[in-house]
């Protein structure tokens, strides 16, 4: 909060403390938490070639809705799990 007016500050601060950060109702995460974990997933499947790294942060129901997907294909993480091509 250094870089911000002390106006500003002040609104940022609850009587009790720091305001938390919301969490998302649908992932029951944070912004913060949301951005690590793609950050992490990306650096897992991306960079390190990890592609099982699909079993870990992709559902068991996971539907992959990219267009290069074939039609019929069963839902789960199995397909995504293929090496990415960047």
């Amino acid at each position: 909060m250094r870089n911000l007016p002390a106006s500003s500050a002040a609104k940022l601060l609850a009587p009790e403390g720091p305001l938390k950060e919301p969490v998302n109702a649908k992932s029951g995460m944070t912004h913060a938490a949301s951005r690590e974990f793609i950050r992490n997933h990306f650096e897992e499947f991306v960079t390190r070639k990890n592609v099982e790294i699909g079993n870990v942060n992709f559902a068991p129901n996971f539907v992959d809705h990219g267009v290069d997907v074939p039609l019929g294909t069963p839902p789960g993480p199995a397909r995504s799990n293929t090496s990415p091509e960047c």
